[in-house]
């Protein structure tokens, strides 16, 4: 079955719209080549149909530019329980297209203080949310509520080609205390990765976890080697330089993993969804910028 042929062409803001009022044909014509070469058109109507049902309206949740030509929107129905994620290229290209259910949780178990982003300058939220197609740690229990940052300008996270360490913006770049608290734990002697390479026996890479009372636990992690300027035992305040942005452990860029859980074992805790000091809930595609209590 191919579809009805069509010289439509929407805005991607639109694409929303479409696809609530089952114009699929329209933006199956908007897909890539590639992306119509692995799914005939019969598939992606029924899969289309099939997940639109129960649905009232979609609402954009996110944008970010990956590259330069390249943009990911996430929509979200306003149940909440179904996402749509697309990439696309400059001339409005769909390349990449992803229907989702999510995952409800009940009884969200948040911070009981507050905290800020544990950075001195703006940074990017590359990864973070309340489902998985804004965070990808959201699945797992331990980490569901983490947050990545990175540096971006001019649409990119690196200069020149972005094959050695110091091209990232991220690299290096002061890591602060995100609230006052006792250290409980440092790892600082495992090198940073090569950029195409992860260390995968040390997910957590050069790490810090901070006791903040209340049985919250904050983890910053991925510190370049060398560079944690804390130790066991060491009380720190917020905004308290503590090390440097690094790419170690299980990381594919220079980037900071800083998520608040609620014991200091990393892989059996369960991960607390955060409340920050400005009161702002920061999602994929958000840039941030330091707040103090």
């Amino acid at each position: 079955m191919k579809p009805k042929h069509t010289k439509t062409k929407f805005q991607i803001e639109e694409f929303a719209e479409f696809f609530s009022a089952g114009e699929f044909a329209v933006i199956y014509h908007q897909l890539s080549e590639e992306f119509q070469s692995e799914i005939p058109f019969a598939d992606f109507l029924h899969m289309s149909e099939e997940f639109n049902q129960g649905v009232e309206k979609y609402s954009l949740e996110t944008l970010l530019s990956i590259t330069s030509s390249v943009q990911q929107y996430i929509w979200v129905d306003s149940k909440r329980h179904k996402g749509i994620s697309l990439f696309v290229e400059s001339d409005g290209t769909i390349v990449g297209l992803e229907l989702q259910l999510l995952e409800q949780q009940e009884n969200i178990c948040k911070t009981l203080r507050t905290y800020r982003m544990p950075i001195n300058k703006e940074w990017l939220v590359l990864w973070g949310g309340t489902n998985a197609l804004l965070n990808y740690h959201y699945p797992v229990l331990s980490q569901r509520y983490a947050y990545d940052l990175v540096i971006q300008r001019d649409e990119s996270t690196y200069k020149e080609y972005g094959d050695e360490l110091e091209d990232y913006y991220a690299f290096n770049q002061k890591v602060v205390a995100p609230a006052e608290g006792k250290v409980v734990a440092v790892v600082d002697g495992l090198k940073d990765n090569p950029i195409g390479d992860v260390d995968t026996e040390h997910p957590a890479g050069n790490y810090v976890i901070i006791d903040h009372g209340n049985g919250e636990y904050s983890l910053l992690a991925h510190f370049k080697q060398g560079s944690i300027l804390v130790k066991e035992g060491d009380f720190v305040y917020e905004g308290k330089w503590i090390g440097s942005c690094g790419n170690s452990g299980n990381s594919t860029e220079p980037h900071i993993h800083f998520q608040v859980m609620n014991d200091h074992h990393l892989f059996t805790s369960e991960s607390l969804q955060i409340q920050f000091t400005n009161g702002i809930e920061p999602i994929r595609g958000d840039y941030v910028i330091p707040t103090f209590s």
